[in-house]
Protein backbone atom coordinates (compact mmCIF):
# COMPACT_ATOMS: atom_id res chain seq x y z
CA UNK A 1 0.00 0.00 0.00
CA UNK A 2 2.72 2.21 0.47
CA UNK A 3 4.76 1.56 -2.54
CA UNK A 4 1.09 2.29 -4.36
CA UNK A 5 0.72 6.11 -2.51
CA UNK A 6 4.73 6.49 -3.47
CA UNK A 7 4.09 5.73 -7.13
CA UNK A 8 1.26 7.77 -7.57
CA UNK A 9 3.14 11.19 -5.96
CA UNK A 10 6.04 10.73 -8.43
CA UNK A 11 3.21 10.84 -11.49
CA UNK A 12 1.74 13.74 -10.29
CA UNK A 13 4.67 15.42 -9.65
CA UNK A 14 6.18 14.91 -13.22
CA UNK A 15 2.90 15.94 -14.62
CA UNK A 16 2.48 19.12 -12.95
CA UNK A 17 5.91 19.58 -14.27
CA UNK A 18 5.09 19.23 -18.22
CA UNK A 19 6.15 15.64 -18.27
CA UNK A 20 8.73 14.43 -20.77
CA UNK A 21 11.05 16.90 -22.99
CA UNK A 22 10.23 15.07 -26.30
CA UNK A 23 10.77 16.92 -29.71
CA UNK A 24 7.13 15.98 -30.66
CA UNK A 25 5.64 18.24 -28.10
CA UNK A 26 4.53 21.72 -30.98
CA UNK A 27 6.03 24.79 -30.42
CA UNK A 28 3.67 27.36 -30.43
CA UNK A 29 3.56 30.02 -33.65
CA UNK A 30 3.97 33.77 -33.20
CA UNK A 31 1.26 35.61 -33.86
CA UNK A 32 0.75 36.85 -37.89
CA UNK A 33 1.13 40.75 -37.88
CA UNK A 34 -1.60 42.39 -39.30
CA UNK A 35 -1.43 45.09 -42.13
CA UNK A 36 -0.95 47.84 -39.49
CA UNK A 37 2.29 46.28 -38.16
CA UNK A 38 3.93 45.61 -41.60
CA UNK A 39 6.85 48.81 -41.89
CA UNK A 40 9.00 49.14 -44.85
CA UNK A 41 12.98 49.00 -44.16
CA UNK A 42 16.10 50.11 -46.03
CA UNK A 43 17.01 46.37 -46.40
CA UNK A 44 13.36 45.59 -47.97
CA UNK A 45 14.19 47.98 -50.47
CA UNK A 46 17.75 47.55 -50.99
CA UNK A 47 16.71 43.95 -51.76
CA UNK A 48 13.56 44.66 -54.29
CA UNK A 49 16.44 46.91 -56.13
CA UNK A 50 18.89 45.07 -56.05
CA UNK A 51 21.22 47.61 -57.45
CA UNK A 52 25.07 46.92 -58.85
CA UNK A 53 27.14 49.05 -56.93
CA UNK A 54 29.57 48.60 -59.77
CA UNK A 55 27.63 50.77 -61.69
CA UNK A 56 27.45 54.63 -62.03
CA UNK A 57 24.78 56.55 -60.21
CA UNK A 58 23.00 57.71 -63.58
CA UNK A 59 23.00 53.73 -64.50
CA UNK A 60 21.57 53.04 -60.96
CA UNK A 61 18.97 55.59 -61.18
CA UNK A 62 17.79 54.35 -65.08
CA UNK A 63 17.82 50.85 -63.14
CA UNK A 64 15.96 51.98 -60.03
CA UNK A 65 13.52 54.03 -61.55
CA UNK A 66 12.32 51.34 -64.32
CA UNK A 67 11.54 48.69 -61.42
CA UNK A 68 7.82 48.84 -60.99
CA UNK A 69 6.43 45.61 -60.18
CA UNK A 70 5.02 43.60 -57.56
CA UNK A 71 7.83 41.27 -55.77
CA UNK A 72 8.13 39.13 -52.34
CA UNK A 73 11.03 40.64 -50.14
CA UNK A 74 11.55 39.47 -46.56
CA UNK A 75 7.97 37.72 -46.38
CA UNK A 76 6.11 40.98 -47.58
CA UNK A 77 4.41 41.84 -50.71
CA UNK A 78 5.79 45.24 -51.99
CA UNK A 79 4.62 47.32 -55.18
CA UNK A 80 6.41 50.46 -56.31
CA UNK A 81 4.26 52.78 -57.59
CA UNK A 82 6.79 56.12 -58.01
CA UNK A 83 10.07 57.27 -57.32
CA UNK A 84 11.45 60.48 -56.73
CA UNK A 85 15.09 61.43 -56.39
CA UNK A 86 15.88 63.84 -53.35
CA UNK A 87 19.71 64.20 -53.75
CA UNK A 88 22.22 62.72 -55.66
CA UNK A 89 25.91 63.02 -56.29
CA UNK A 90 27.87 61.44 -59.10
CA UNK A 91 30.97 62.72 -58.31
CA UNK A 92 30.76 60.53 -54.53
CA UNK A 93 28.74 57.94 -56.08
CA UNK A 94 25.61 58.59 -53.77
CA UNK A 95 21.81 59.42 -54.36
CA UNK A 96 18.94 59.36 -51.76
CA UNK A 97 15.64 58.11 -53.14
CA UNK A 98 11.57 58.37 -51.93
CA UNK A 99 9.84 55.52 -52.98
CA UNK A 100 6.12 55.23 -52.96
CA UNK A 101 4.22 52.43 -53.24
CA UNK A 102 1.70 49.18 -51.05
CA UNK A 103 3.49 46.67 -48.65
CA UNK A 104 0.71 44.12 -48.26
CA UNK A 105 -1.91 46.12 -50.19
CA UNK A 106 -1.21 49.08 -47.33
CA UNK A 107 0.03 52.71 -48.67
CA UNK A 108 4.14 53.61 -47.51
CA UNK A 109 6.52 56.16 -48.37
CA UNK A 110 10.10 55.51 -47.45
CA UNK A 111 12.85 57.47 -47.64
CA UNK A 112 16.32 55.85 -48.94
CA UNK A 113 20.21 56.44 -49.39
CA UNK A 114 22.46 54.92 -51.52
CA UNK A 115 26.09 54.49 -51.35
CA UNK A 116 28.76 52.98 -52.75
CA UNK A 117 28.19 53.34 -56.60
CA UNK A 118 31.30 54.13 -59.09
CA UNK A 119 32.16 58.03 -59.43
CA UNK A 120 31.91 59.95 -62.10
CA UNK A 121 34.59 60.90 -63.96
CA UNK A 122 36.95 63.77 -62.98
CA UNK A 123 36.35 67.17 -65.35
CA UNK A 124 39.71 66.49 -66.84
CA UNK A 125 38.47 62.96 -68.10
CA UNK A 126 34.83 64.61 -69.19
CA UNK A 127 36.69 66.53 -71.33
CA UNK A 128 39.76 64.57 -72.82
CA UNK A 129 38.96 61.00 -72.04
CA UNK A 130 35.96 60.74 -74.54
CA UNK A 131 34.55 59.20 -77.79
CA UNK A 132 32.07 60.59 -79.83
CA UNK A 133 29.48 58.61 -81.96
CA UNK A 134 26.31 58.50 -83.76
CA UNK A 135 23.07 57.57 -81.66
CA UNK A 136 21.85 54.23 -82.67
CA UNK A 137 18.84 54.28 -84.07
CA UNK A 138 18.73 57.94 -85.03
CA UNK A 139 19.02 58.75 -89.15
CA UNK A 140 21.52 61.27 -88.67
CA UNK A 141 22.61 61.42 -91.97
CA UNK A 142 18.93 62.88 -93.29
CA UNK A 143 17.87 64.38 -89.72
CA UNK A 144 20.95 66.18 -88.92
CA UNK A 145 20.99 69.56 -90.46
CA UNK A 146 24.41 69.89 -92.79
CA UNK A 147 22.92 72.08 -95.20
CA UNK A 148 23.24 75.13 -92.45
CA UNK A 149 26.98 74.14 -91.91
CA UNK A 150 28.13 72.78 -95.52
CA UNK A 151 26.37 75.17 -98.32
CA UNK A 152 25.56 78.23 -95.66
CA UNK A 153 28.83 78.60 -93.84
CA UNK A 154 27.69 78.79 -90.61
CA UNK A 155 28.14 76.85 -87.38
CA UNK A 156 26.43 78.50 -84.76
CA UNK A 157 23.73 76.18 -84.90
CA UNK A 158 25.93 73.22 -83.44
CA UNK A 159 25.76 73.77 -79.27
CA UNK A 160 25.80 70.76 -77.05
CA UNK A 161 21.92 70.55 -76.87
CA UNK A 162 21.54 70.42 -80.23
CA UNK A 163 24.22 67.45 -80.55
CA UNK A 164 22.59 65.85 -77.89
CA UNK A 165 19.38 64.72 -80.26
CA UNK A 166 21.85 63.05 -82.24
CA UNK A 167 25.37 61.90 -80.44
CA UNK A 168 26.40 59.99 -77.50
CA UNK A 169 29.77 60.85 -75.56
CA UNK A 170 31.15 58.30 -73.47
CA UNK A 171 34.12 58.81 -70.94
CA UNK A 172 36.63 55.90 -70.33
CA UNK A 173 38.26 56.98 -66.97
CA UNK A 174 42.22 56.07 -66.55
CA UNK A 175 43.00 53.08 -65.06
CA UNK A 176 39.22 51.89 -65.18
CA UNK A 177 37.24 49.59 -67.40
CA UNK A 178 33.87 51.21 -66.88
CA UNK A 179 32.46 53.52 -69.79
CA UNK A 180 30.56 56.67 -68.56
CA UNK A 181 27.90 57.76 -70.36
CA UNK A 182 27.09 61.83 -70.70
CA UNK A 183 23.49 62.19 -69.05
CA UNK A 184 21.50 65.78 -69.83
CA UNK A 185 23.34 67.24 -66.88
CA UNK A 186 26.15 66.74 -68.55
CA UNK A 187 25.45 67.95 -71.81
CA UNK A 188 23.90 71.15 -70.00
CA UNK A 189 27.90 71.62 -68.87
CA UNK A 190 29.46 71.10 -72.39
CA UNK A 191 30.62 73.87 -74.68
CA UNK A 192 31.20 72.82 -78.39
CA UNK A 193 33.39 74.97 -80.50
CA UNK A 194 35.32 75.18 -84.10
CA UNK A 195 32.87 72.99 -85.18
CA UNK A 196 33.51 72.36 -88.76
CA UNK A 197 33.47 69.35 -91.87
CA UNK A 198 36.28 68.14 -93.31
CA UNK A 199 36.15 65.77 -96.94
CA UNK A 200 37.75 62.91 -97.26
CA UNK A 201 37.72 60.02 -100.35
CA UNK A 202 34.86 58.15 -99.63
CA UNK A 203 33.22 59.93 -96.23
CA UNK A 204 33.94 63.03 -94.38
CA UNK A 205 34.15 63.87 -91.12
CA UNK A 206 32.47 66.72 -88.34
CA UNK A 207 35.09 67.99 -85.80
CA UNK A 208 35.04 70.35 -83.10
CA UNK A 209 36.40 71.23 -79.40
CA UNK A 210 34.71 70.62 -76.30
CA UNK A 211 35.24 72.25 -73.37
CA UNK A 212 33.56 70.44 -70.43
CA UNK A 213 32.89 72.42 -66.71
CA UNK A 214 35.24 75.04 -68.12
CA UNK A 215 37.56 71.86 -69.02
CA UNK A 216 38.45 72.58 -72.53
CA UNK A 217 39.57 69.13 -74.47
CA UNK A 218 42.05 68.56 -77.39
CA UNK A 219 42.76 70.31 -80.12
CA UNK A 220 44.18 68.93 -83.47
CA UNK A 221 44.78 65.37 -84.38
CA UNK A 222 46.91 62.12 -84.28
CA UNK A 223 47.35 60.67 -80.22
CA UNK A 224 45.26 64.31 -78.84
CA UNK A 225 42.78 64.40 -80.98
CA UNK A 226 39.67 66.36 -81.20
CA UNK A 227 36.44 64.36 -81.38
CA UNK A 228 35.29 63.48 -84.84
CA UNK A 229 32.23 61.63 -86.65
CA UNK A 230 31.76 60.22 -89.54
CA UNK A 231 29.64 61.65 -92.29
CA UNK A 232 28.32 60.97 -95.71
CA UNK A 233 27.63 64.43 -97.37
CA UNK A 234 26.87 62.77 -100.62
CA UNK A 235 23.74 60.40 -98.76
CA UNK A 236 22.91 63.58 -97.32
CA UNK A 237 22.58 65.55 -100.32
CA UNK A 238 21.15 62.58 -102.13
CA UNK A 239 18.14 62.31 -99.66
CA UNK A 240 17.29 66.00 -100.78
CA UNK A 241 16.35 64.30 -103.98
CA UNK A 242 12.99 62.19 -103.32
CA UNK A 243 11.89 60.01 -106.10
CA UNK A 244 8.18 60.19 -107.54
CA UNK A 245 7.21 56.73 -108.62
CA UNK A 246 3.76 58.36 -109.60
CA UNK A 247 5.66 59.88 -112.62
CA UNK A 248 8.17 57.05 -113.68
CA UNK A 249 4.71 54.98 -113.38
CA UNK A 250 3.84 57.21 -116.46
CA UNK A 251 6.65 56.33 -118.81
CA UNK A 252 8.37 53.49 -120.94
CA UNK A 253 11.91 53.03 -118.89
CA UNK A 254 14.17 52.76 -122.86
CA UNK A 255 13.00 56.28 -123.95
CA UNK A 256 13.57 58.12 -120.55
CA UNK A 257 16.97 56.26 -120.91
CA UNK A 258 17.63 57.60 -124.40
CA UNK A 259 16.46 61.11 -123.56
CA UNK A 260 17.40 61.53 -120.52
CA UNK A 261 18.13 64.93 -120.15
CA UNK A 262 14.90 65.82 -121.30
CA UNK A 263 13.15 63.52 -118.11
CA UNK A 264 15.76 63.20 -115.21
CA UNK A 265 14.82 66.38 -112.93
CA UNK A 266 11.04 65.79 -112.85
CA UNK A 267 11.41 62.46 -111.86
CA UNK A 268 12.46 63.98 -108.02
CA UNK A 269 11.06 66.34 -105.79
CA UNK A 270 13.35 68.95 -103.90
CA UNK A 271 13.79 72.35 -103.33
CA UNK A 272 14.07 73.75 -106.58
CA UNK A 273 14.36 77.47 -104.81
CA UNK A 274 17.86 75.83 -103.40
CA UNK A 275 19.12 73.14 -105.47
CA UNK A 276 20.13 72.64 -109.14
CA UNK A 277 21.12 68.66 -110.25
CA UNK A 278 23.05 68.41 -113.20
CA UNK A 279 22.98 65.19 -114.83
CA UNK A 280 26.35 63.53 -115.21
CA UNK A 281 25.44 59.87 -116.60
CA UNK A 282 22.59 57.34 -116.86
CA UNK A 283 22.88 53.56 -116.34
CA UNK A 284 19.58 51.31 -117.03
CA UNK A 285 18.49 47.79 -116.21
CA UNK A 286 16.28 46.32 -119.24
CA UNK A 287 15.93 43.24 -117.35
CA UNK A 288 15.00 45.44 -113.85
CA UNK A 289 13.25 47.87 -115.48
CA UNK A 290 15.15 50.42 -113.74
CA UNK A 291 17.23 53.56 -114.06
CA UNK A 292 20.69 54.56 -112.19
CA UNK A 293 20.59 58.42 -112.59
CA UNK A 294 24.26 59.89 -111.56
CA UNK A 295 23.33 64.13 -110.41
CA UNK A 296 26.14 66.46 -109.59
CA UNK A 297 24.08 68.75 -107.73
CA UNK A 298 24.99 72.27 -107.01
CA UNK A 299 23.77 74.94 -104.92
CA UNK A 300 21.75 77.14 -107.08
CA UNK A 301 22.82 80.71 -106.40
CA UNK A 302 24.55 81.14 -109.32
CA UNK A 303 28.30 80.36 -108.62
CA UNK A 304 27.74 76.65 -109.71
CA UNK A 305 29.27 75.62 -106.52
CA UNK A 306 29.00 71.59 -106.33
CA UNK A 307 27.56 70.28 -102.92
CA UNK A 308 27.83 66.68 -103.83
CA UNK A 309 27.49 64.05 -106.74
CA UNK A 310 25.60 60.54 -106.48
CA UNK A 311 23.66 57.80 -108.10
CA UNK A 312 19.87 57.70 -107.54
CA UNK A 313 18.03 54.57 -108.50
CA UNK A 314 14.71 55.12 -110.40
CA UNK A 315 12.32 52.49 -110.69
CA UNK A 316 8.37 51.57 -110.86
CA UNK A 317 8.12 52.67 -114.87
CA UNK A 318 5.46 51.07 -117.14
CA UNK A 319 6.20 47.22 -118.01
CA UNK A 320 6.55 46.07 -121.50
CA UNK A 321 3.67 43.49 -121.23
CA UNK A 322 1.14 46.85 -121.14
CA UNK A 323 2.23 46.95 -125.22
CA UNK A 324 -0.36 44.15 -125.05
CA UNK A 325 -3.15 46.94 -124.67
CA UNK A 326 -1.13 50.37 -125.69
CA UNK A 327 0.61 49.58 -129.05
CA UNK A 328 -1.56 49.77 -132.11
CA UNK A 329 -0.88 47.67 -135.17
CA UNK A 330 -2.28 49.04 -138.57
CA UNK A 331 -2.59 48.67 -142.15
CA UNK A 332 -1.22 51.06 -144.39
CA UNK A 333 -0.99 51.35 -148.51
CA UNK A 334 2.03 49.72 -148.98
CA UNK A 335 1.44 46.99 -146.81
CA UNK A 336 -2.12 46.67 -148.62
CA UNK A 337 -1.20 46.54 -151.62
CA UNK A 338 2.18 44.00 -150.42
CA UNK A 339 -0.22 41.33 -149.06
CA UNK A 340 -2.59 41.97 -151.84
CA UNK A 341 -0.53 41.78 -154.46
CA UNK A 342 -0.06 37.77 -152.58
CA UNK A 343 -3.21 37.40 -151.10
CA UNK A 344 -6.42 38.92 -153.08
CA UNK A 345 -6.97 36.50 -154.61
CA UNK A 346 -6.96 33.51 -152.13
CA UNK A 347 -9.86 31.69 -150.78
CA UNK A 348 -11.57 32.74 -147.42
CA UNK A 349 -10.30 31.00 -144.42
CA UNK A 350 -6.81 29.93 -142.58
CA UNK A 351 -3.65 31.16 -144.03
CA UNK A 352 -1.39 31.05 -141.33
CA UNK A 353 1.20 28.69 -142.97
CA UNK A 354 1.06 30.97 -145.97
CA UNK A 355 1.61 34.42 -144.06
CA UNK A 356 4.22 32.75 -141.96
CA UNK A 357 6.01 31.69 -145.11
CA UNK A 358 6.76 35.25 -145.76
CA UNK A 359 9.90 36.69 -144.23
CA UNK A 360 8.39 38.95 -141.50
CA UNK A 361 11.45 41.61 -141.51
CA UNK A 362 9.99 42.43 -145.47
CA UNK A 363 6.08 43.68 -144.58
CA UNK A 364 6.66 44.65 -141.12
CA UNK A 365 8.31 47.83 -141.45
CA UNK A 366 5.38 48.87 -143.45
CA UNK A 367 3.05 48.44 -140.92
CA UNK A 368 1.65 51.66 -138.88
CA UNK A 369 2.85 51.89 -135.00
CA UNK A 370 0.69 54.27 -132.34
CA UNK A 371 0.99 53.89 -129.12
CA UNK A 372 -1.73 54.81 -126.68
CA UNK A 373 -1.54 57.96 -124.62
CA UNK A 374 -3.51 60.25 -121.84
CA UNK A 375 -5.00 62.30 -124.52
CA UNK A 376 -5.15 59.73 -127.74
CA UNK A 377 -2.81 57.69 -129.92
CA UNK A 378 1.04 58.63 -130.85
CA UNK A 379 2.00 57.83 -134.14
CA UNK A 380 5.34 56.13 -134.43
CA UNK A 381 8.14 56.68 -136.89
CA UNK A 382 10.68 53.53 -137.64
CA UNK A 383 14.20 54.77 -137.81
CA UNK A 384 17.20 53.21 -138.45
CA UNK A 385 20.28 53.57 -135.57
CA UNK A 386 23.15 52.59 -134.98
CA UNK A 387 23.61 50.61 -131.65
CA UNK A 388 25.92 51.92 -128.99
CA UNK A 389 28.23 49.70 -129.62
CA UNK A 390 28.96 51.18 -132.97
CA UNK A 391 28.97 47.34 -134.58
CA UNK A 392 25.55 47.30 -136.27
CA UNK A 393 22.26 48.99 -137.21
CA UNK A 394 18.70 48.73 -136.33
CA UNK A 395 15.54 49.75 -136.31
CA UNK A 396 13.56 51.70 -133.99
CA UNK A 397 10.23 52.80 -133.68
CA UNK A 398 9.76 56.25 -131.71
CA UNK A 399 7.31 58.75 -130.89
CA UNK A 400 7.28 61.29 -134.26
CA UNK A 401 6.39 64.06 -132.10
CA UNK A 402 9.05 66.12 -130.27
CA UNK A 403 6.97 66.36 -127.55
CA UNK A 404 9.30 66.00 -124.12
CA UNK A 405 6.67 63.76 -122.39
CA UNK A 406 6.17 61.63 -125.70
CA UNK A 407 9.85 60.69 -126.00
CA UNK A 408 9.56 57.83 -123.90
CA UNK A 409 7.94 55.96 -126.85
CA UNK A 410 11.21 54.48 -128.56
CA UNK A 411 10.44 50.64 -129.61
CA UNK A 412 13.89 48.82 -130.17
CA UNK A 413 14.26 46.17 -132.88
CA UNK A 414 10.76 44.76 -132.12
CA UNK A 415 10.54 40.42 -133.60
CA UNK A 416 7.19 39.57 -134.28
CA UNK A 417 5.80 36.47 -134.78
CA UNK A 418 2.34 35.56 -136.89
CA UNK A 419 0.05 33.32 -134.47
CA UNK A 420 -2.97 33.85 -136.57
CA UNK A 421 -3.89 34.59 -140.28
CA UNK A 422 -7.42 34.16 -141.38
CA UNK A 423 -8.89 35.70 -144.71
CA UNK A 424 -12.22 37.56 -144.96
CA UNK A 425 -13.02 39.11 -148.35
CA UNK A 426 -10.56 41.76 -149.23
CA UNK A 427 -9.36 41.60 -145.23
CA UNK A 428 -6.75 39.93 -144.25
CA UNK A 429 -6.69 39.62 -140.69
CA UNK A 430 -3.91 38.61 -138.27
CA UNK A 431 -2.77 38.48 -134.47
CA UNK A 432 0.99 38.78 -134.15
CA UNK A 433 3.10 38.50 -130.94
CA UNK A 434 5.64 40.13 -130.00
CA UNK A 435 8.73 38.29 -129.33
CA UNK A 436 10.67 40.81 -127.65
CA UNK A 437 11.70 44.77 -128.02
CA UNK A 438 14.27 47.05 -126.49
CA UNK A 439 16.04 43.85 -125.66
CA UNK A 440 13.85 41.82 -123.51
CA UNK A 441 11.76 38.92 -124.00
CA UNK A 442 8.09 38.94 -123.58
CA UNK A 443 5.66 36.07 -123.96
CA UNK A 444 2.21 37.79 -123.58
CA UNK A 445 2.17 40.50 -125.58
CA UNK A 446 -0.66 39.75 -128.81
CA UNK A 447 -1.51 42.02 -131.35
CA UNK A 448 -4.31 42.42 -133.94
CA UNK A 449 -3.75 43.83 -137.37
CA UNK A 450 -6.46 43.86 -139.92
CA UNK A 451 -5.00 44.57 -142.97
CA UNK A 452 -6.96 45.97 -146.47
CA UNK A 453 -5.72 43.36 -149.31
CA UNK A 454 -5.37 46.00 -152.03
CA UNK A 455 -6.14 44.86 -155.67
CA UNK A 456 -2.52 45.86 -157.41
CA UNK A 457 -3.85 44.97 -161.06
Amino acid sequence: MKKFWITMIVGLIMASCGGSSSGNDPIPTPPTPTNEDVKVTDNDLFRYFNLDKTKYVYQAIELLTAQTSAKTVNAKTLEVLSTSIQERNDSEGTFKVLVSGKVQNKPFSHTITYTGFAKKPSDYDMSHRLSVKWKNGVDYQTQFDFDTLYRLKKNEKYTAEYLSQFIDIEVLEQNSQNVYKYTADDFAKLQISNFEFKSGRSTGTLTFVVTYNGNKGYVGSGTYAQPTLSFDKNAYYASKLQLKKEVAAEYYMRGVYENAAVFYAGFFDYDTNIYAPILKSVNKSDSQNTLSVTIELQDKNGNENVLAEFTKEVEGFKPLSLLATELGLSTTADLGAYMGKRFRSSADGDLLAKVKALPIQNWIKNVHFSLKKSYGYLDLEREEVRMSNGNYIVSVWKAASNRGSDLDAYFLEPRFEVVEAKKEGIWLNLKVKLLQVNEVALSDVVLPLRIHLIDSN
